[in-house]
Formats: structure tokens, C-alpha cells, sequence
């Protein structure tokens, strides 16, 4: 999960690449403990596309609440669902309900959305908490249990441990690339540029640059935090 190469050209842009190594471990959690599934096609057969142009798209939000119907009826107990961004999980949100695909989740499991309010967090997550436990004393189902849909890079998806029952399934909808229309952002990708060119790095052909290094290591370090919640403990057993 680390991604090193944009910290050294940032920090360390005077040192000579010889000079500079790293030091990491395996994950705690053993490898027979935890599934990685990625889901490229829709029930229909379509490619699955979350870009920002694709996301208000009827049939795409449509196919993405079917996936997660089937993840619903398999899954134990508490399950996760991450958003790139608040504006498509609201326009799933309002698709879903007026569907009544919502109504087929809580079939299963009572459903949660991220608050706007981070003073709603606390009350949120004691209440999702609070479905899971009570599913598991009331019913012998163990698909039964709670949904909690999420934003990337929001109030729920970093500082925080959704152990065991809270999170047996973390699901990531697409990939949460930043805006390369701002300026910030613009910004900060010459400066890494800039610092590489200073040093004479020199790259094999199709390499990426320290610029689209540092754009998608921003992005898949906020995967990283979402799916870094449910791995908490070496015992811990997820999908």
C-alpha cells in the first residue's frame, strides 16, 4: 500500500537515487483471510465506466445498484460501499429511491448514507453499529446486517476501524482521480515535474513522470485509507 516514489522526489529531490532505499512489510493480515474481487462488467455486459461524464447516466447508476443488490444478498453483516464523490452517491442515492432498488437493500440490510453534517457522524455510526449487532441476535441470516454508503476522502473513510462484523465487504465505486482543472493541483504536478528535470532522472520510454506519478499515487492513497479500515488485526477475515 505504500507508494514511495512522489515522497523521495518531494523530500529527498537532492539525493542521488543510489542514496535513497526504502524499507517495508508484508500485510499482517494471511492471504487466506482476505478476497480481492474486481468487477469490470456489468450485469448486462457493458463495461463498467465511473468517469465524472459516465456517472449521471441512468443505465450506468442502474447497473452499479444491480452489482451491489448481489454483493448485498452474499455478504455477512456489515458491508461498505465508497463513492468517488458526494455528487454521484446523491444522484444514486435519489435514483435508487425513486427505483425502489433502496427498498430491495434494506430487504437485507438496513441502509446508511455518509452525513453532510460532520455532528450527524457519531449518531450515523452508532446506528449502522447498532443494525449489525441486532440482525445477529434476531435473525439466524447472516446476509442480514447493515449497508453504509460512503465518499472517498470524507468524514467516513479515514480515522476510522470498522472491525470484523462492521465491514466484511468494502466496496470501491471507481477511482477518485483529483481535478486537473485546478490550479493547486496544476500547481503542485509542475513543481514535482520541475524537481525531476533539475535532477537529470532519467526514465525508461513509457515511464511514467514524477507529475503522473504523484497524480495517481494521490488517488489510490485514498483507496488505500477506505480499504485500510477493515484491516485491522492479523485474525481479521474479509472479502
Amino acid at each position: 500500500m505504500a507508494k514511495m516514489s512522489d515522497v523521495a522526489n518531494q523530500l529527498f529531490s537532492y539525493l542521488p537515487p543510489e542514496r535513497f532505499s526504502t524499507f517495508s512489510c508484508g500485510h499482517i493480515i494471511p492471504a487466506d483471510n482476505l478476497q480481492t474481487l474486481v468487477v469490470s462488467k456489468s450485469p448486462r455486459g457493458s463495461d463498467l465506466e465511473y468517469k465524472a461524464g459516465k456517472q449521471s447516466d441512468v443505465n450506468v447508476i442502474t447497473d452499479l445498484g444491480q452489482i451491489l443488490l448481489n454483493f448485498v444478498s452474499i455478504v455477512p453483516l456489515g458491508m461498505i460501499v465508497f463513492f468517488p464523490s458526494y455528487n454521484f452517491l446523491n444522484m444514486a442515492k435519489a435514483a435508487w429511491s425513486k427505483s425502489g432498488l433502496l427498498d430491495k437493500f434494506s430487504v437485507k440490510k438496513k441502509t446508511f448514507f455518509e452525513p453532510m453534517e460532520a455532528t450527524d457522524v457519531d449518531k450515523v455510526l452508532q446506528e449502522y453499529s447498532a443494525a449489525i449487532h441486532n440482525s445477529q441476535s434476531t435473525s439466524s441470516d447472516k446476509t442480514r446486517g447493515a449497508l453504509l454508503l460512503a465518499v472517498i476522502g470524507a468524514k467516513l473513510s479515514e480515522g476510522l476501524n470498522f472491525a470484523d462484523d462492521l465491514a466484511r465487504a468494502v466496496v470501491i465505486v471507481g477511482l477518485p482521480f483529483a481535478n486537473l482543472g485546478s490550479p493547486e493541483l496544476k500547481e503542485r504536478l509542475q513543481y514535482v515535474k520541475r524537481l525531476e528535470e533539475s535532477r537529470g532522472t532519467e526514465r525508461a520510454p513509457g515511464q511514467k513522470d514524477a507529475a503522473a506519478e504523484l497524480y495517481e499515487n494521490m488517488c489510490m492513497n485514498a483507496v488505500n485509507q477506505s480499504i485500510g479500515l477493515l484491516s485491522i488485526h492479523r485474525y481479521y477475515m474479509s472479502e
